[in-house]
Formats: C-alpha cells, sequence, structure tokens
C-alpha cells in the first residue's frame, strides 16, 4: 500500500509522511500544554486532528496538487478525527479539530456539524481503512477532561486550540520552510540574565545622578517591587506618579517574580501605540533589540535594516516565543478572548506569565468585569501573575507593590 501523506513535496522533494506529522504535532502540542495541564488532551487532538488526510481523495488531491492541476482546495480532512474524538467521549476536542484551521466556532455550530459528520460515509470508510501504522499511532488511553465551570471550560480549550494550532503550524513550517523554523531556534536569554543586566544597567544610572528626593524615591520603589517579588504570584497593582521610574521597577518585580515562581516570561500591555513604542524603547535600551518581542501595528518591519531581526519579529509575533513582549492591551486581550487561528496561537505561551498590564486605568469601563475575571482566571489556573500598574488611582482592590 503506498505511502500516506500529510503535504506535498518540499523544495527538497520530499513529501511529509501523514503519521510523522500526526506524531510530532502531537509532540509539541502535548509539550505547548504542559504548563497548565493539559499535556494528555492535546497530545490527543494532534493525534486526531489531521486524520481525515487519509482518506484516497485528500491523498488524491495532494497528488494533483504535485501536479499542478485539482481545485485550490483539498477535501475536508477534520470530520474523521473530530468523529473520532467523539467516539472516545472527548467531544471537545472534536471541537478543536473542525477549528484547527478557520478558527473556533460556536459550540452549537460545531455540534451540529458534529452530527452531520457522525453519518456520513465516507468518514466511516476512512476510520475503517485506517492502516495498521495509523491504527498503532493511536492506540491510546482517552484522557480524562477536567471538571470545570463555563468561565474556566472556555478559556482552557482556548490553551488546548492554541497548544494543537501552534504544533500544527510548526511542524508543517519544519516540513515546508526548515530555515525558517531554524530562526526560531536562536538563543535568548533567560530571566536571570535579563534580572542581572537590568540591575546592572540600573547601577549605571544611580552612579550617574545626583541624591535628589525623586531619585531617592525611585530607588525605595524599585526596592520595594523587588521585596514584593517573593510574595506569592497573584494579582498585584503598582501605583507609582510619573517620573518615579515605573517602568524598570515593575520589570524589575516581574524577572524576580519570575525567577522566584518558574515563570517563563514576562508580557507588557500597554494601552496606546505610541505608549508601546516609547516603552518597548526603555526596555531595549537595557538589553538591545535582542530579546524583546515589539507587537503592534505601528511597528513598521520595512523600515528595520536587519533583514534577521525582521523575520525573527514576525515569526515571534505569530505565538510570542520570546523572553519579553511588549504589546497592546487590544491584541492582549484580543487574543485571550478570540477565535482565530492568528490571535489565538501565542495564548498557550501567556500561561506561566508574568503580566504587566500598563495604564491600565485606561482599560474600557464597559469591559472591566470580563478583562479582570480573565486576568483572575489566568492567575488562579494558568500559573500567570498580573500586575495592573498606573500612575494614578488604583483600579481594583488588589494587593500594592510599592
Amino acid at each position: 500500500m503506498e505511502p500516506l501523506y500529510a503535504h506535498s513535496r518540499n523544495r527538497a522533494g520530499r513529501r511529509h509522511p501523514l503519521v510523522d506529522h500526526l506524531r510530532r504535532t502531537a509532540e509539541l502540542a502535548a509539550e505547548f500544554a504542559a504548563p497548565f495541564g493539559g499535556t494528555e488532551l492535546a497530545r490527543a487532538a494532534g493525534l486526531l486532528h489531521d486524520l481525515g488526510k487519509a482518506s484516497p481523495a485528500f491523498q488524491s488531491y495532494l497528488r494533483e496538487a504535485e501536479r499542478g492541476t485539482g481545485p485550490a482546495h483539498g477535501p475536508d480532512h477534520k470530520a474523521a478525527g473530530a468523529v473520532l474524538a467523539a467516539r472516545l467521549r472527548l467531544e471537545p476536542l472534536a471541537l478543536l479539530i473542525q477549528g484547527h484551521h478557520g478558527g473556533l466556532h460556536d459550540r452549537s455550530d460545531a455540534a451540529s456539524w458534529l452530527r452531520d459528520q457522525l453519518g456520513s460515509e465516507e468518514v466511516r470508510r476512512t476510520l475503517e481503512d485506517l492502516p495498521a501504522e495509523l491504527r498503532r499511532l493511536l492506540r491510546f488511553d482517552p484522557p480524562r477532561l477536567p471538571d470545570l465551570d463555563r468561565g474556566q471550560s472556555e478559556l482552557f480549550l482556548r490553551m488546548l486550540f492554541s497548544a494543537l494550532v501552534d504544533a500544527d503550524f510548526l511542524d508543517t513550517e519544519a516540513h515546508f520552510a526548515p530555515e525558517t523554523a531554524a530562526e526560531r531556534a536562536r538563543p535568548m536569554p533567560d530571566p536571570a540574565r535579563l534580572l542581572e543586566r537590568l540591575e546592572d544597567h540600573l547601577r549605571d544610572l544611580e552612579g550617574k545622578v545626583s541624591p535628589t528626593p525623586v531619585n531617592q524615591a525611585r530607588a525605595e520603589i524599585h526596592a520595594a517591587c523587588l521585596a514584593a517579588a517573593r510574595l506569592p504570584p497573584g494579582l498585584f497593582r503598582l501605583a507609582v506618579p510619573t517620573g518615579g521610574g515605573k517602568t524598570l521597577a515593575g520589570m524589575a518585580f516581574a524577572l524576580r517574580h519570575a525567577l522566584e515562581h518558574g515563570m517563563r516570561r514576562v508580557i507588557v500591555a500597554v494601552p496606546f501605540t505610541s505608549v508601546t513604542e516609547q516603552t518597548a524603547d526603555v526596555h531595549k535600551g537595557v538589553w538591545g533589540p535582542e530579546p524583546v518581542l515589539e507587537h503592534h501595528s505601528a511597528l513598521d518591519l520595512e523600515a528595520l535594516p536587519d533583514p534577521r531581526r525582521r523575520l525573527w519579529l514576525r515569526l515571534a509575533a505569530e505565538n510570542w516565543e520570546a523572553p519579553v513582549v511588549v504589546t497592546t492591551t487590544v491584541q492582549l486581550f484580543e487574543s485571550l478572548f478570540g477565535r482565530t487561528t492568528g490571535r489565538t496561537r501565542k495564548l498557550h505561551n501567556i500561561a506561566r506569565s508574568v503580566i504587566l498590564v500598563d495604564e491600565a486605568q485606561a482599560l474600557p469601563v464597559g469591559l472591566m468585569r470580563p478583562i479582570v475575571e480573565m486576568l483572575r482566571l489566568l492567575c488562579a489556573d494558568y500559573g500567570c501573575s498580573v500586575v495592573l500598574s498606573t500612575a494614578t488611582q488604583p483600579v481594583a482592590d488588589v494587593p500594592q507593590l510599592s
């Protein structure tokens, strides 16, 4: 029997075996979901997501695509995996599999679609005719679904969806563009190294300024932030008047806190692009541009002289795989509440992060309740700490850093 493929030939002339793609996507998705306890569910989603590509119709489409004939888009390849997920009593994974290219659907729409697929003769034949190698790959004990309330469940499914989508994109990219995939693997400094360089930078500044009351206040704020970093993870506020060194003091807290509690990155979200640019410039002034992902609509990548820097910024913006992310609150919250693959792909990398929400008083009042609830869920269930930072009055009744 001719081998089954997930993707057509790459520039080296190699096809992408379906078994290899399912296995590698499952491995990556499981790794990405580990920080929030979704390892086995993400692995199952990875194994099932492209199972429909085993159908003769899809294999024929791949061969026609290599010859430059046939339709622009292939036949459905999501239904078979979704149906098998339902048979395994993993219906929520069917929702993820259905949306892993086009985005998450409304639960009622997805349920209606799944009912139609359960009666599909083509899906039945695809699952009955799976070759032995695929059947061996699919021999796993169905993982348990967690007992969650509606709000928890929606975020958990988005996080699993993020792990699946990112894993699928990355393995596909490794097949078609291995040189691009290699750029993602560039080594980056960890929080310990970033904090060390930040402290060196602040000592240099201290030696160049006079001991004025303002500078003394900045030093006290910085010390208070470092002391607060040893507190348990949770929701904090940082209220510092303009000129008090809030940007670097907040980052010092974030990096020390990340070290204390095993967190992976710092995400700085600012409501205005002009302030986002200023904030990114402050941090690049400490470390240089290398570890800082600046992700907002005002950034002109084509104006950057270094092509490798341009490429890395474009790639890292897809999934926020960077030590320090400086972005807008719109980007952060549209991703957390979004449904499209582009928006949600980065979500799994928000888990176990320190999130600094700067100028928090500028968050839209009408959306404050769902925003604060989302932030509390990130802290309670995803190993995050959130700092609501402001130069005005505090926006929530949460611990004060300084």
